[in-house]
């Protein structure tokens, strides 16, 4: 006997040498059809069985043109499919059963399959039941020590024989002999201790279809579930009936409660107001608030790579943390970029990131937040705090902050600064002949006009009032003069909101180790007397 009833067994302590050195030609001493097969279900490997009774194209080696030679998949002959099976409910090992029509000759195959390499690949075995049928119990008696050792409870019956194992009577806490078929000995040992009305309706209906049914769960109890196969078999020219049940209470509560975490999880991600991604390069899973961040579809973003969505700004900074998600690195990040959405509209957009195990390789999972609105809340309040808002220059504190800076560089690398301060001539006149409306618009006007005639390395701002500061570093005293001049005859020679105007100037150049409130104090006395020598004129701190 090949293959008796162990065969879960039988086939996993050949997969031993397999793990341990990946030799897929140890499957050439096992007398069935065993293929290994990629994700795509790809033949990478065919025992010696296969290449010896079945003819296949070399073009095209799929799993089921190899064994079955068609060209329509299991699915398209509503078959089940083991390996999509396996991989949709991301478990180690499956069974299924194929009933199957081969050059008009009706087969039944026990289809095996086995999960290697965290999904990379998958070992496949054929095992056909008629043969099983016929050599299966040709010696029961030799095969009873067998029966003994299988971790999985086994129930014989025929007309007039029955057999259980000593697994069997644990699974069902059974303290004798097998004499009666087995949906009478559950109802006469069990006493209502068992849902014995469910699991004994589903023996009967089992039975009465007479087709091999491959892991059917049941649930005795709370505590307890099981899974049954049962193959119709001949023994001795009867018709028998060979269950095998095992105890699967541990891995059922496993799924319960990874299903319940799956489902908590989903009821959390579809409700959550922050968007929620699964990504693998390609996004795997997104939530409805990321769908609406994104302006996209949940079909559209399932289509998309997560980069697509990425401002080209923060390309490369994202390629770059994918590339470490999908190595297994869980380090937490949070970071701000910005997304472009299906308008074309740019968001900024808050990440928080880590990797998780999710089918047997690591993705990347985060969550996003829209915080556009606060960006550019900080992006006004950040304005207020640079800039005067009637002219847009640099405000007093901005002023004083860039002058420490240029004062620290010129001290540091003995390199020249200079300082200029304006004034507007007889500025409360043109408030008292024109009204505070007019005068706004001149001081607007004026600052427009300077801020476009100093170098870009100068810093300008309002000082207070009708007052200016230019700050000009590498700029000795008499550069500062001649700027400023240049600022008094374009001011002097152009109409300022349809007004003559003109400006009084004092410049002085920073002189080492002075402090900022000295240099500040001489450019204003210089100012002064630019005022009082009869204005619209530079004087000059020496």
């Amino acid at each position: 006997m090949a293959i008796l009833i162990g065969l879960e067994n039988y086939f996993l302590k050949r997969l031993e040498k397999l793990k341990a050195d990946i030799d897929f030609f140890v499957f050439d001493r096992i007398d069935d059809y065993i293929l290994v097969l990629d994700n795509e279900k790809n033949v990478v490997f065919e025992n010696l069985k296969v290449k010896r009774e079945l003819e296949s194209d070399e073009g095209e080696k799929k799993c089921f043109k190899v064994i079955y030679n068609s060209v329509l998949s299991c699915r398209e002959r509503g078959l089940e499919c083991p390996l999509d099976e396996i991989k949709k409910k991301n478990l180690t090992k499956y069974y299924s059963l194929h009933n199957v029509k081969i050059n008009g000759i009706k087969k039944s195959y026990l289809v095996l399959i086995y999960k290697l390499l965290e999904g990379e690949l998958f070992v496949e075995m054929f095992i056909d039941i008629e043969n099983l049928k016929e050599s299966l119990f040709k010696d029961f008696i030799s095969a009873q020590r067998v029966l003994e050792n299988i971790p999985k409870g086994i129930f014989l019956e025929t007309d007039d024989f029955f057999y259980c194992n000593s697994r069997f009577r644990e699974i069902f806490n059974y303290r004798g002999e097998a004499s009666h078929p087995l949906e009478e000995t559950l109802n006469s040992d069990f006493n209502g201790s068992i849902p014995e009305y469910y699991i004994i309706k589903l023996i009967k209906e089992i039975k009465q279809k007479n087709e091999p049914v491959v892991d059917k769960k049941i649930k005795l109890s709370d505590d307890k579930y099981l899974s049954i196969v049962y193959i119709p078999i001949s023994l001795n020219s009867k018709r028998a009936n060979l269950w095998i049940f095992d105890d699967i209470t541990n891995q059922q509560k496993k799924e319960e409660k990874l299903k319940e975490s799956e489902e908590l999880f989903r009821t959390l991600a579809e409700t959550s107001a922050a968007g929620i991604f699964l990504q693998k390069g390609k996004l795997l899973y997104v939530n409805p608030a990321l769908c609406e961040i994104t302006e996209y579809s949940k079909e559209e973003l399932l289509n998309m790579n997560a980069l697509e969505l990425i401002h080209p700004d923060y390309k490369g900074m994202v390629r770059e943390i994918i590339q470490r998600r999908l190595k297994g690195d869980r380090t937490k990040l949070n970071y701000e970029i910005k997304l472009v959405t299906k308008s074309g509209k740019e968001k900024w957009v808050q990440i928080a990131s880590s990797a998780v195990k999710y089918k047997g390789s690591y993705v990347g999972i985060g969550t996003v937040i829209d915080i556009t609105d606060r960006k550019e809340y900080e992006e006004k309040l950040k304005k207020l705090a640079t800039y005067d808002s009637l002219t847009g220059l640099y405000n007093r504190y901005m002023i004083e902050e860039f002058l420490t800076k240029e004062i620290e560089k010129s001290k540091r690398h003995n390199i020249p600064l200079s300082v200029i301060m304006c004034d507007i001539d007889n500025f409360k006149s043109i408030n008292d002949n024109y009204g505070h409306i007019e005068g706004d618009k001149v001081l607007k006007e004026l600052s427009n006009t300077m801020k476009s005639n100093i170098r870009k390395s100068d810093a300008i701002g309002r000082w207070g009032g009708e007052e200016f500061i230019i700050v000009a570093p590498y700029t000795d005293k008499y550069g500062a003069l001649k700027l400023a001049d240049k600022l008094r005859r374009i001011i002097e020679e152009k109409k300022i909101n349809g007004k003559n105007v003109t400006i009084s100037c004092g410049v002085a150049e920073f002189r080492y180790n002075e402090k900022m409130k000295d240099l500040i104090k001489r450019v204003d006395e210089a100012l002064y007397t630019a005022k009082r020598k009869g204005k619209n004129r530079v004087e000059i701190s020496l």
